[in-house]
């Protein structure tokens, strides 16, 4: 026998069968096409094929059958929608008036024919305009609030049936005899003792690295009972921060320069990465150094002197530098036309004690005068030519 508890009091048997106890007198039982209440110790059939009504004793039953489209009345408070030879609809009364009115309608036949359950007008169930049961002895029991209708509670003992425990009897504990901590659970024909999914190993999952590269936070083994298992991230020294970010739910890694030194460095670094050194920068080292003899070579005199120049200590003994070695220099100076004056060195090294300058281009009035470097000659009027027009011709004794 299958059998379903709409409620304390209103039972469904499939097969033909009606229990003599456990109910209480006036209770409702539904037998495949016939409606029974229990008087105390039987069924006594009181709705079936084989019985008639009229519509007004219809209206004053509280069970009622119905098999095709119809209303539903205020006194009938369970209705067997019976929808074998076509869809039908009930239409539910006029809720104003009847807050806290409730009506059961339990699909009885096992056809895919809908039984619709519509409201009033424009009243609505749930917010909807209808509510249909699709399933054999799907049930709803709905409550009106003088507005409005809403289901109250719904059942679907069809559905239900494939896996519904009524009592321990419905599971199989022979095959599996269960044991503590043991759950049911369905392993698609039956409800069998078994252990809780993460009692022991945990459920069938795994934890691993997805990346291509780097270190693996993950642990050997990854996974021990319900635990997963990863590793902590920890710095090697001072020199390095590892922080936990709680709000951005990061791990921040981070240098600490101020830990970082030459000394707390292994290997060497290159030149390529010492830059703007200065020598105020640096400790361990003499802020002047003692002169001691030395030698350099020619070449390390810079700007390079000319011919017959030699090496000597300027006037100040502060430095060296290129002088003429000979007492007398003499010369020709090329000029352009378009000036009034000419600056000509003379490479002596010392101011000469005697000059002499001539013109051979030019007749035009000059003067000069001559220092240690150069011999400078101002004409009393701009001399005529272009490119290399005038030449001077100078000499010089020391």
């Amino acid at each position: 026998m299958t059998r379903y508890n709409i409620n304390p009091r209103f039972v469904i048997v499939t097969a033909g069968e009606r229990p003599t106890s456990g109910y209480p007198t006036g209770s409702l039982l539904w037998d495949t096409d016939s409606l029974y209440t229990f008087n105390g110790t039987s069924w006594d059939k009181i709705l079936g094929k084989d019985h008639t009504h009229s519509e007004d004793d219809i209206e004053k039953l509280a069970v009622v059958l119905r098999t095709s489209t119809a209303n539903v009345f205020d006194n009938n408070f369970v209705i067997l929608a019976d929808a074998t030879g076509a869809p039908i609809t009930l239409t539910l009364p006029a809720a104003n008036n009847r807050n806290g009115q409730q009506h059961s309608i339990i699909k009885v036949d096992s056809t895919a024919n809908a039984v619709i359950i519509d409201a009033n007008a424009s009243e609505t169930i749930n917010g909807s305009a209808t509510y249909s049961l699709t399933a054999q002895y799907q049930a709803v029991t709905l409550v009106c609030d003088g507005s409005n209708w809403f289901v109250l509670q719904s059942a679907n003992p069809t559905a239900a049936a494939v896996g519904s425990i009524d009592d321990l009897t419905d599971a199989d504990t022979t095959t599996t005899p269960p044991v503590i901590n043991h759950v049911l659970t369905w392993d698609g024909s039956n409800w069998v003792p078994a252990a809780a999914p993460g009692a022991s190993g945990g459920e069938a999952n795994t934890l691993s690295n997805v990346g291509t590269g780097g270190i693996s936070v993950v642990a050997s083994p990854a996974k021990t009972g319900t635990a997963l298992n990863v590793k902590s991230i920890a710095a090697l020294s001072s020199r390095v921060s590892i922080a936990d970010d709680a709000t951005n739910k990061n791990v921040d890694i981070d240098v600490v320069e101020g830990q970082l030194n030459i000394a707390n460095q292994t290997g060497s670094i290159g030149d390529s990465r010492i830059t703007d050194l200065a020598y105020s920068k640096l400790t361990s080292v003499p802020s002047t150094f003692t002169p001691s003899a030395h030698q350099h070579a020619v070449t390390d005199l810079s700007p390079t002197g000319t011919a017959l120049q030699v090496v000597r200590t300027n006037a100040a003994g502060t430095a060296v530098e290129w002088a003429s070695l000979d007492s007398e220099r003499t010369g020709k100076a090329v000029g352009d036309g378009g000036s009034t004056q000419y600056v000509i060195a003379h490479g002596l090294g010392s101011t000469p004690s005697y000059a002499f300058i001539d013109c051979s281009t030019h007749s035009t009035g000059r003067t000069w005068v001559v220092d240690a470097t150069n011999i400078t000659v101002t004409f009393d009027a701009t001399l005529s030519g272009s490119t290399d027009a005038v030449n001077i011709y100078w000499r010089v004794i020391a």
